[in-house]
C-alpha cells in the first residue's frame, strides 16, 4: 500500500488520464499483476468522489457498503476503510480530478481536429474536356462536444491559413511554457494538460 501511494504521490500531475494511469503503472509492476487496471481504478474512484462532491469519509463509506456483498466486512472492512481513505485523500490525485473537473467546465470540448485536402478541378468552357487547372483547398473539421452532443464545425483554409495557424499555435506553445516556467519558480505544481 505504502508503495501505492508512493507511486502516486510522484507521478507527473496531469489531465490526460492514459498518460496518468501508464505512467504510475510502469512502477507498480512489483505491486500488482494489473497495475494499469489497478491505477484506472484509483482514478475512477476519485474522479466519481470529486464529481458527487461528497466528503471522504461518507463517500468511503457508500463504497464499503457496496462492498458488503462481496464479504468485505470485520478487519477487512477496516483494513479496506484505512487504505480508501489514503488512496481518496491523496493530495495529487486530488489537484489532478479537480483540474479534470475545470478542464471539462467548458460549453465546448475540443475532440478531434482534422484537416481535408481537396483538390477540385477547373474547367474552360467545354467541360467534356479535361479540366485546364486545379484548385487545392483545405477544411479545417473541428468535432466538438455540446451539451453532451459531438458538433462537427468547418471552415476552408488555404496555404496562407495554415501558416497563419501554425504561428497562433506555436505563439500559444510558447506562451503555455513561459507561464510554467512562472508557476514552478514560485513553487506551485503545473498540472500538464
Amino acid at each position: 500500500m505504502q508503495t501505492l501511494l508512493d507511486v502516486l504521490s510522484e507521478v507527473p500531475l496531469s489531465v490526460d488520464l492514459e498518460t496518468l494511469e501508464k505512467q504510475a503503472a510502469s512502477k507498480l509492476t512489483s505491486v500488482s499483476k494489473h497495475p494499469e487496471k489497478l491505477v484506472r481504478s484509483i482514478i475512477a474512484l476519485n474522479v466519481t468522489r470529486a464529481h458527487a462532491e461528497p466528503p471522504v469519509p461518507e463517500f468511503v463509506q457508500r463504497v464499503l457498503e457496496a462492498l458488503e456483498e462481496a464479504e468485505v466486512t470485520g478487519k477487512k472492512r477496516e483494513i479496506a476503510e484505512d487504505r480508501l481513505t489514503k488512496l481518496l485523500t491523496l493530495p495529487e490525485l486530488n489537484v489532478a480530478t479537480k483540474a479534470i473537473h475545470l478542464k471539462l467546465d467548458h460549453e465546448r470540448l475540443l475532440a478531434q481536429p482534422r484537416i481535408l485536402t481537396d483538390a477540385r478541378p477547373i474547367y474552360g468552357p467545354d467541360v467534356s474536356e479535361a479540366p485546364l487547372a486545379v484548385l487545392i483547398t483545405h477544411t479545417l473539421k473541428l468535432s466538438y462536444y455540446q451539451d453532451e452532443k459531438q458538433v462537427d464545425f468547418y471552415v476552408v483554409l488555404d496555404d496562407d491559413d495554415i501558416s497563419a495557424l501554425e504561428e497562433v499555435l506555436q505563439r500559444a506553445k510558447l506562451k503555455a511554457r513561459s507561464l510554467r516556467n512562472i508557476f514552478q519558480a514560485a513553487n506551485l505544481k503545473v498540472v500538464l494538460s
